[in-house]
């Protein structure tokens, strides 16, 4: 049949796939012997190395395979019209080959044509256009593919290549082939994959929240959500607007994103997932949503959630004229938090002392708040255990973000409060 797997490390002695249109995804380094893809249109996407004594052969039907670690086994693409596509950053172990077989195949390059150099198997040097226009056909030749410096000499180990008819050198958007011309844009259609972990981020204290689905929103046009549990949004028109994902009972799901070309970083971070809580006595709610770098924005007005905010930069949004007293929070109610955003509304932060910066923000100890002159924080002053007093200190002058926003710095040795300068803030 179609099956689908995505694999964080594989390290089996074979994968053999059998007949069918297979998808196969490995986040990390392949460590296996031989991977069979059998018969069928198949998609094979390794992220990390194919290292040497590895064999891959993907059957008959046309095949797409994309290595974007380095590679020094061989990759027999068999019959049909095959595509394969290299990282440009990735090296040529001792051992890589790729044998196109029968059909028009592809290889690709994500880098240029300056940053290689072909040559023939008795060590002699010609152009790729040359190569590809060889006796009327390509398929005859066999060839040493290195990769070169700026100064164009050799680097490493030859990628040696027979039976393939075309090369594409991404990044010139142009093709060297003998053949009607193909653009970068055709490029192993649909073979970039991005691994993605979507966490709800939201569990309670008294296990009375339900979590719902999570909305993952701003892809980049010609991308795609798949994984178990996916469900397209559509709008009247039937186009995609967006995508909902069911999680496990730990508020998790694993997904990818695939697309038919590389998305850029920015567009990636621009990638955002959101999800809500309902509080099963009551109905209250509270959301969060995220990017794919991992910076939160949730909406915080119920203390009796706990919350995680992980990686990234995390801010709570609190909710229309709320307050937050922390007397009234325990100490692992927040973790890794980096922010409050008080814009919206009227609010008043009371008795944030040392211990509550420590134990909500991450090992920088450094948290920023971000409001208007309708806000208020008081920051409490303490004893420790030991005696010794925790009192907080105001910087001389205010301190600028990358956005612009002004700041004033409080702190009490490696603690660090960084509030709004229209806040209005107390110390006692």
């Amino acid at each position: 049949g179609d099956d689908t797997l995505n694999i964080n490390n594989f390290n089996a002695n074979k994968l053999n796939m059998d007949k069918g249109d297979d998808t196969v995804s490995i986040k990390g380094n392949l460590d296996s012997k031989e991977i069979k893809m059998g018969d069928g249109k198949d998609s094979l996407v390794i992220d990390g190395n194919v290292d040497g004594n590895k064999e891959i052969k993907m059957g008959k039907d046309d095949d797409q395979v994309q290595i974007n670690g380095d590679i020094g086994s061989k990759v027999k693409l068999e019959d049909g019209d095959d595509k394969i596509q290299l990282n440009s950053d990735s090296k040529f172990e001792d051992g890589a080959k790729i044998d196109g077989g029968k059909g028009d195949d592809t290889l690709y390059f994500t880098g240029s044509a300056d940053d290689y150099v072909v040559e023939t198997a008795d060590g002699g040097s010609f152009s790729f256009m040359n190569f590809m226009n060889s006796s009327g056909n390509s398929s005859n030749s066999e060839v040493n593919i290195y990769k070169v410096d700026s100064n164009g000499d050799k680097q490493g180990n030859a990628l040696n290549v027979k039976n393939v008819e075309n090369i594409v050198f991404e990044a010139d958007e142009v093709t060297t082939q003998a053949q009607d011309a193909v653009t970068a844009q055709d490029a192993v259609a649909e073979s970039w994959t991005y691994s993605l972990t979507l966490n709800a981020g939201l569990t309670d204290t008294d296990d009375s929240e339900i979590l719902g689905l999570i909305s993952v929103n701003n892809l980049p046009e010609g991308a795609s959500i798949t994984g178990d549990g996916v469900t397209a949004v559509t709008n009247d028109d039937g186009e995609v607007t967006g995508y909902t994902v069911s999680t496990n009972d730990d508020g998790e799901a694993s997904v990818s994103i695939v697309s038919s070309t590389e998305i850029a970083q920015d567009d990636l971070n621009s990638i955002t997932s959101s999800v809500t809580s309902t509080e099963s006595n009551g109905g209250d709610t509270a959301s969060i949503t995220t990017n794919i770098a991992g910076d939160d924005q949730i909406d915080y007005d119920d203390t009796s959630t706990t919350i995680d905010g992980g990686t990234g930069f995390d801010s709570l949004v609190v909710g229309d004229d709320a307050d937050i007293d922390f007397d009234n929070i325990t100490s692992d109610a927040l973790s890794n938090i980096e922010a409050f955003d008080l814009t919206n509304g009227s609010h008043n932060i009371t008795n944030l002392d040392l211990t509550d910066v420590i134990d909500m923000t991450n090992a920088d100890n450094e948290l920023k708040i971000f409001g208007d002159a309708d806000d208020s924080v008081a920051l409490q002053n303490t004893v420790d255990d030991a005696g010794v007093a925790q009192t907080w200190e105001q910087g001389e002058t205010s301190v600028a973000d990358d956005d612009g926003n002004q700041f004033i710095t409080f702190s009490n040795n490696d603690v660090s409060v960084l509030i709004d300068s229209d806040v209005v803030v107390t110390m006692g």
